[in-house]
């Protein structure tokens, strides 16, 4: 029973070591791996791989808020549940085993009572029986528990020899030297002859020497057709990607010189299909900022025009939004998701399409919480809708890799409409 708690708590620390391993990978780690493969780690876990799968599928999402702390805490606070169960099992199993060697003792006995039987009434020699009962005896203990040890043990081998090295991995990754300068930021967005391809598509440019600027507070507009780089551009600022060329630079300080997470937290980011975890609303703003206080947090929903459905829910901010915020409507979601990013008060707003799945009820509410948040912050935008950039400043159009110059606004949505 004791070797079983051990390793529990040997499986416990490797499972929490791994996961955090994971959540600082570089990005680039699960572009050439697939998330759901890791899972195995925990599958006898279920609420704790809900976590591990949620956030790595996620993981863009994670690292966007700084969230790997969290995710962290949340797992480990998962695994402590599950391991005091395991514990638990451990001790009953311990206790079975005595209820069976108890058993099988008193069994030996009853045998050797009977061989003593057969000795005194002169059947058979004592020390025949006594030799060969010691010898079947521990030879049957000895091989069942080295067979039983011997395929767990090949069994653990096998299982964490890909663990351990992505743990080591990891640690050296996290000991390469890096600047760590957290200027203010003013939200000056450069981009100068930039070229990048993602690591499953080596061969092709996405990106071929793109070069533009932002002024800051300017808000503009990205457009081009699929594939022409405008997630790209916001994966790059967001330091999920390096480039291969060229310069990004914020402030004319390049975005490398920058603390990553600092980086990350002066930057907010709304997408399409907003990501909320599955969990409450209050968690859920809590993965943006883990201080936020009750305060902070409503007004944040009022900026983003949440505050009144949100305090129409029966919970209020404890409400479960279910997996992916299957409970919430497309709006509500996208104004949670609003919310958190306003949470932290970014100097530079990054919006992917983050109306344009909307119904026209819900997209005046989400326009009217984004023209709150442009106010005084870089804000680019991605569209494919006029509706959507009427009132960008610049709009700058994205074809084969290249970026054409920026247009006056007026003539580019004459050319477009």
């Amino acid at each position: 029973m004791m070797c079983e708690i051990v390793s529990e708590r040997i499986r416990f620390g490797i499972r929490a070591k791994y996961f955090e391993a994971l959540l600082h990978r570089e990005i680039t780690w699960f572009d050439l791996n697939d998330a759901g493969n890791v899972s195995f780690i925990v599958k006898q876990y279920a609420k704790a791989g809900s976590i591990v799968e949620e956030a790595l599928r996620q993981i863009r999402t994670v690292l966007a808020f700084n969230g790997q702390s969290y995710e962290i805490k949340r797992y480990r606070s998962a695994l402590e549940e599950a391991t005091k169960n395991e514990i638990w099992n451990a001790f009953q199993s311990g206790l079975g085993l005595v209820t069976l060697y108890t058993t099988m003792n008193f069994v030996y006995f009853t045998i050797f009572w009977i061989a003593t039987e057969f000795v005194y009434f002169g059947y058979v020699d004592a020390k025949e029986v006594i030799t060969i009962f010691s010898v079947i005896n521990s030879l049957s203990f000895a091989l069942g528990d080295l067979v039983q040890r011997f395929g767990k043990i090949t069994h653990s081998i096998a299982g964490s020899k890909q663990i351990l090295e992505e743990i080591t991995q990891a640690e050296i990754d996290s000991k390469k030297p890096r600047k760590n300068q957290k200027p203010f930021v003013n939200g000056k967005i450069t981009f100068d002859s930039v070229k990048f391809s993602y690591p499953r598509r080596p061969d092709v440019e996405v990106l071929k020497k793109l070069s533009f600027t932002c002024e800051p507070g300017e808000k503009v507009a990205l457009v081009g057709g699929s594939g022409a780089g405008k997630s790209t551009i916001f994966g790059l600022l967001m330091r999920f990607y390096d480039p291969e060329k060229g310069q990004i630079k914020i402030d004319d300080v390049d975005i490398g010189d920058f603390e990553e997470e600092y980086l990350r937290s002066e930057i907010g980011i709304v997408r399409q299909e907003p990501v909320l975890f599955d969990a409450t609303i209050r968690q859920n703003l809590h993965n943006a900022k883990q201080d936020a206080s009750e305060a902070e947090m409503l007004e944040a929903l009022d900026q983003a025009n949440a505050l009144k459905f949100v305090r129409d829910l029966p919970q209020g901010l404890d409400t479960r939004v279910g997996s992916r915020g299957s409970q919430l409507s497309g709006g509500q979601k996208q104004r949670i998701a609003i919310a958190r990013m306003l949470l932290r008060n970014p100097r530079i707003l990054l919006l992917d399409e983050a109306t344009s799945a909307l119904d026209n009820e819900n997209e005046r509410a989400v326009q009217e919480a984004l023209e709150k948040a442009y106010f005084g912050r870089t804000t680019l935008i991605i569209a494919h809708r006029l509706s959507t950039i009427r009132s960008a400043e610049k709009i700058l159009v994205l074809k084969d890799g290249h970026g054409e110059d920026f247009l006056e606004k007026m003539f580019t949505l004459f050319q477009i409409a």
